[in-house]
C-alpha cells in the first residue's frame, strides 16, 4: 500500500469520526391516576395490561431520532385508531370511538401537560374523577 492510499483512508477515518451524529430526544410519557377508581389500559406498554391503581403513575420513555420538536398530534405509543380504557373491572369506553365524542383523549398529544426539560420532552396525562363520571355518563 502506498502512502498515499494510507494517507487517504487515515484522513477518510478521521472525517468519519468527526462526523456529527443525529442527536438523539427522549420523550417521556406519564400517566398519572388521580382517580379513586382503578384504570386499565389493555395495550399501553404493549406487553399486555397496564393497571393504574387510584394514585398510582405509569411512565414510558421513547428515544426518538431526529425527532427534537414537541409531538403535534398523536401519541407515538398508541398505534391503533382507538384505545380502550377499562374503569374498575366493569366499565369500558373507547378514547377515539366514532359513536361519542370523549373530553380527553388518551390518543391525542393536546390532552397530555407539556414540559420542556432542555433537549428532553415530558407529557403527562391525568385520570381524575371527572374522566370517570364523563365515561360512565355516555357508557350508561
Amino acid at each position: 500500500m502506498t502512502k498515499y492510499n494510507t494517507t487517504i483512508i487515515a484522513i477518510s477515518i478521521l472525517y468519519l469520526m468527526s462526523c456529527n451524529k443525529e442527536q438523539t430526544t427522549n420523550h417521556q410519557f406519564f400517566v398519572n391516576n388521580s382517580s379513586s377508581h382503578k384504570v386499565e389500559i389493555p395495550i399501553f406498554d404493549g406487553l399486555g395490561r397496564t393497571s393504574l391503581l387510584p394514585n398510582n403513575s405509569y411512565n414510558v420513555i421513547f428515544n426518538e431520532r431526529g425527532l427534537n420538536s414537541k409531538l403535534q398530534d398523536f401519541v407515538i405509543y398508541f398505534n391503533s385508531d382507538s384505545v380502550k380504557l377499562i374503569y374498575n373491572d366493569t366499565l369500558t369506553i373507547s378514547h377515539g370511538s366514532v359513536n361519542y365524542n370523549i373530553a380527553k383523549d388518551i390518543r391525542k398529544i393536546n390532552s397530555y401537560s407539556y414540559e420542556s426539560l432542555g433537549d428532553d420532552h415530558k407529557y403527562s396525562y391525568n385520570f381524575t374523577n371527572e374522566d370517570f363520571r364523563e365515561a360512565d355518563s355516555i357508557v350508561n
